[in-house]
């Protein structure tokens, strides 16, 4: 069985070592809990490349971690309301570690 919340950990912290700024972590965080998965999708990829580097860290973290098949935007997971839920808030999670790890490097 796998430790999801360590997961998450370790996926923000791969995405603070990409990213390293503490705000553009918490604007994608911000349009997540907001306005849901979907948004933080276009959002992120509508944005600079550090927006899109923390879209495709979270679509490779779910991918190897087999809670996706496809990326976020073509994605069954909106009509299971279950699972879209758990990947919200597995999402939410990483990112919420992110913002901590990149408070924490101070960079």
């Amino acid at each position: 069985m796998k430790n999801i919340d360590f997961l998450c950990a370790e996926c923000g912290n791969e995405i603070a070592k990409e990213v390293k700024e503490e705000s553009v972590i918490q604007k994608c965080l911000g349009v997540l809990e907001e306005n849901g998965i979907y948004a933080f999708v276009v959002y992120s990829d509508s944005k600079d490349e550090k927006t899109r580097k923390i879209l495709k860290k979270t679509e490779k973290f779910l991918k190897e971690n087999n809670f996706i098949q496809e990326n976020l935007k073509e994605e069954s997971i909106y009509v299971n309301l279950g699972k879209l839920l758990l990947i919200k808030e597995i999402i939410q999670k990483a990112l919420i570690y992110a913002r901590y790890h990149a408070k924490a490097s101070g960079d």
